[in-house]
């Protein structure tokens, strides 16, 4: 029998061009077991069942018949939503500061007496208080080991000392608040004094400690150098160069701001780079003039070229032609 039969003058398309031209169509429609995963996954997640991180078994078998591929795909969708309602979130509770009252009713948590949401208005003045004293510890360190008379605590009337022992106490009173001070883990408020105290000891409080403690005073002390104006003592001094250590709260305070929909972007990012390029530029005046101080000013250096005209200026001064 031929393929095609004549019916009014045209050719009619045989059954076995039918059915082909059918199986074809299907194949199309059918969506693959990746887009099935994804689809899956998607809606669970807008559902809530999945804020453990699990998902259903249909989006896991349709993942894993694709291989490590496929997998890795479902992985990588589940957390770019994941991560875009955790950035959702944290801009919704970012926008203003709130009452300790006020966050445990939206937030539907009791928080113990002696833990402290991350929040919580008086938290977020005093991390704002600590920020200006990271800022404050990123000048006036490199200055301090530039530009002071003594490396040490000598005198102890001088301003560095008393600012540096203020610091101090104001980053002691930090380490012990941070162990009462919740985190969110997965979307969720961990409020338990145990796993906070345990977070906070991977690697923060070794951070904090070591740039709290003056290990410079106390080698100094050690070596009998206190009151000394020698090279070895100001090499001695750059163990003060540990606090800025504290700058790692910057990223925090980065990221709050970036999040904050009441600040303009634009305004911000000119804001943040114009003060990495002015902390860039005077770590880079207190470096030379500190390499000059260390070769006793001799007249290859920059200094001793020009100790006509600096050697009678204040340290104010010398800092600003350094810049």
């Amino acid at each position: 029998m031929a393929d095609d039969t004549a019916h009014g003058g045209r050719r009619l398309p045989s059954i076995a061009a039918l059915i082909r031209k059918s199986t074809q169509s299907s194949q199309r429609a059918q969506p693959s077991p990746v887009d099935t995963a994804s689809k899956d996954v998607t809606n669970d997640l807008e559902r809530g069942s999945n804020s453990s991180g699990s998902f259903s078994d249909a989006a896991r078998a349709a993942a894993a018949a694709q291989g490590p591929a496929g997998l890795r795909r479902l992985s990588a969708h589940s957390r770019g939503v994941m991560n875009q309602q955790a950035a959702n979130k944290y801009q919704q509770l970012s926008a203003s500061f709130k009452s300790r009252s006020e966050l445990q009713r939206e937030e539907h948590v009791k928080l113990p007496p002696w833990i402290v949401h991350p929040h919580d208005i008086w938290a977020q003045c005093w991390w704002g208080f600590i920020l200006v004293t990271v800022m404050v510890t990123l000048f006036v360190e490199p200055y301090s080991l530039a530009f002071a008379a003594y490396p040490g605590l000598h005198p102890l009337s001088s301003p560095d000392t008393i600012l540096t022992i203020i610091f101090m106490c104001v980053y002691s009173s930090d380490v012990l608040l941070n162990f009462c001070v919740a985190y969110y883990e997965d979307g969720e408020l961990v409020t338990d004094w145990r796993r906070i105290a345990g977070h906070y000891a991977r690697w923060r409080l070794w951070v904090d400690l070591a740039t709290t403690i003056p290990f410079d005073w106390i080698v100094l002390g050690a070596m009998g150098l206190q009151d000394s104006n020698n090279t070895t003592a100001w090499y001695v001094s750059l163990l003060r160069l540990l606090r800025l250590g504290r700058a790692y709260r910057l990223h925090h305070w980065v990221t709050f701001l970036t999040y904050n929909q009441k600040l303009s972007l634009l305004a911000f990012t000119l804001i943040r780079n114009f003060l990495m390029c002015f902390f860039v530029v005077h770590w880079a005046a207190c470096a030379f003039y500190y390499i000059a101080k260390q070769s006793g000013f001799a007249e290859t250096s920059w200094v001793g070229a020009a100790s006509d005209w600096i050697g009678a200026s204040s340290a104010v001064e010398r800092c600003v032609t350094a810049v």
